[in-house]
């Protein structure tokens, strides 16, 4: 990934050059003041994605310790946890009014 490094003074100045970085690009502009980083400016798509990276390694790794600790689950009762949350998500959402025939008992 290419680096992109701009004084402070172009948050005021050169606002156009990191918005051309940052949104258009999708980059991340890391920001310096004095010569030493201070900010990195990344457009909310950016942020996002790198958010659900987070939030999906964190899963992860727990479920990577929790099996290295023997806390396992069979897969048959895993899905019969998933097809209840799915249903009581349609059951509460007002906005569906049906609920998907195999998941009907």
């Amino acid at each position: 990934m290419k680096t992109i490094i701009r004084p402070l003074t172009d948050l005021s100045k050169n606002m156009t050059v990191i918005d051309d970085y940052a949104v258009k690009k999708n980059l991340p502009v890391y920001i310096t003041k004095g010569g030493s980083s201070y900010l990195v400016v990344l457009s909310h798509d950016h942020y996002e994605k790198m958010q659900e990276e987070i939030a999906f390694l964190k899963r992860l790794a727990t479920a990577e310790a929790e099996s290295r600790r023997g806390e396992l689950i069979d897969v048959d009762d895993l899905g019969k946890d998933l097809d209840n949350i799915i249903l009581e998500e349609f059951r509460h959402d007002d906005r569906e009014k049906s609920v998907p025939r195999e998941l009907e008992s």
